[in-house]
């Protein structure tokens, strides 16, 4: 599992989890907070890139999802991990040819 926590406000906390134990492993992200909070992170989320540049997706890897979340839509907002650090520690770059 990969959680991360990210604060419209430090009231308005939206949890971005993906269930996933192996750094390339698909799995559907989950959103948890306000409704209202969890559409906007969501779109923040879907308009964002991952390692090699694809839009995140409903489904995707715990690396793409890292990425994202430090990318230019979601940067901002200073999201937190807080969970998944040992399933990144794993990741070896695949030659993408």
């Amino acid at each position: 599992m990969i959680r991360f926590e990210v604060a419209l406000s430090p009231q308005r906390i939206v949890t971005v989890a993906l269930a996933a134990s192996d750094p390339d492993e698909k799995a559907t992200v989950e959103f948890d907070g306000h409704p209202d909070d969890v559409d906007t992170v969501r779109d923040l989320v879907f308009a964002s890139h991952g390692i090699d540049g694809r839009l995140i997706e409903e489904r995707t890897t715990p690396v793409d999802l890292d990425v994202a979340m430090s990318g230019r839509w979601l940067r901002e907002l200073g999201p937190k991990r807080l969970e998944g650090d040992e399933i990144l520690a794993r990741y070896v770059r695949q030659d993408v040819r």
